[in-house]
């Protein structure tokens, strides 16, 4: 698909929002018409959808992966999070591209290894008040920034639960340049910390699902990869 071609297809998928926005607007919210105009408008989103589904799966990549198709719903829904829910497209789509990609690089990592490793679902711990301060005081020193922050991003491996993957400091060291490529602010450590946190998850998740590790819960049940 060329560039052009692209985004002919995007301004149409916002043309469709617009065009199911202004079923209800205008439409006072007590009147007899308000119930219809929604349905109407809900109907519409809910065909576009489809459509937006298919078209993002058929130019994307994680089709090619061990049941890829069903890592979609986390990829959009984070894309949608992160533009605000009612974003153009065109950003979606390009934040749906980023996080395709981070979740390939960290499917990848897996490649070759032959025993599918038991992981079990461990609760995520934020750093401490006194631990951020720890490391903002020795920015604020001048030590070297890159240091610094991968000590940080230990300091999170170390919180973190990915120990019972072969291959968790590969996979550590993937999550810590996708938190650095996408941070809006790479100073800020608390964003850097909720990224690291979200961007883990998105790796047990996306290696449960295609099948290089088998998640757990804390009580040995296992998790469906379906869902």
């Amino acid at each position: 698909m060329t560039n052009e071609e692209l985004t002919k297809k995007l301004d149409y998928f916002d043309s469709v929002v617009a065009i199911a926005n202004s079923k209800v607007n205008g439409v006072d919210p007590n009147s007899p018409k308000w119930q219809t105009a929604c349905a109407e408008r809900y109907k519409t989103l809910l065909t576009l959808s489809s459509e937006v589904k298919d078209f993002f799966v058929r130019n994307g990549k994680i089709k090619n992966l061990p049941n890829g198709k069903a890592l979609y719903g986390m990829l959009f829904s984070s894309a949608a999070t992160i533009t605000g829910g009612c974003g153009s497209y065109h950003d979606m789509y390009d934040w749906y591209k980023t996080y395709e990609e981070m979740v390939i690089s960290f499917v990848e990592l897996a490649n070759g290894v032959k025993e599918k490793p038991v992981v079990h679902l461990q609760g995520h711990s934020n750093l401490s008040d006194d631990e951020i301060e720890r490391f903002k005081h020795k920015l604020r020193d001048g030590e070297k920034y890159d240091a610094v922050i991968q000590d940080f991003y230990s300091l999170l491996s170390a919180h973190g639960k990915l120990e019972e993957i072969p291959w968790h400091k590969e996979l550590c060291d993937c999550i810590s340049h996708w938190v650095t490529e996408t941070a809006s602010d790479a100073t800020d450590l608390r964003e850097l910390e909720r990224l690291y946190g979200t961007y883990e998850s998105m790796a047990l998740y996306a290696m449960n699902v295609v099948g290089v590790i088998e998640l757990h819960q804390n009580d040995d049940s296992e998790i469906d990869s379906e869902n």
